[in-house]
């Protein structure tokens, strides 16, 4: 199961311990109703939904960044790429959302999987088409793309 959702909707499936969760905190900046003022409440919150029971935790918290978390480690994934190349956003998400789902199902690591996923949105983004289906496009955006280990697996919280 996987949860794509902000506000009421994301704390009310939480409960359902969906395998993986993709709150967005550019729009509104909380995560299942708790407020977000920092990397840092991010990775808190992460490590909540984790204990949860959450494999896969994706917070969209910039245009051209997220920060994904498993019990093994949190990353923040960032993009060279300016916002000014960006022509239609529409289903960019979904598409970042569709890329990790791809590698994943070919049982590439996280890591892999979420800067496949930023790079299938981004090259989404660029695109005149609602969704770029073009790999070599793709596998262009990949090169720019850096990942940074922002916490060191399962921290423990409060």
């Amino acid at each position: 199961v996987i949860v794509s959702a902000r506000g009421e909707a994301l704390a009310l499936a939480i409960d359902a311990a969906p395998h993986i969760i993709k709150p967005d905190t550019r729009e509104r900046l909380d995560i299942g109703g708790k407020e977000i003022r920092s990397v840092e409440d991010i990775l808190d919150r992460g490590e909540e939904l984790l204990r949860c029971g959450a494999e896969l935790v994706v917070v969209s918290h910039d245009v051209t960044g997220d920060i994904a978390m498993t019990k093994d480690g949190s990353w923040e994934i960032r993009t060279s790429a300016s916002v000014k190349s960006f022509k239609n956003l529409v289903g960019a998400d979904d598409a970042f959302l569709a890329g990790i789902l791809y590698k994943l199902a070919q049982e590439a690591p996280v890591t892999e999987a979420v800067q496949f996923g930023l790079a299938v949105g981004l090259a989404s983004a660029k695109s005149d088409d609602k969704i770029c289906q073009r790999m070599e496009q793709i596998e262009q955006e990949t090169r720019s793309i850096g990942l940074r280990e922002v916490g060191g697996g399962s921290r423990e919280g409060p």
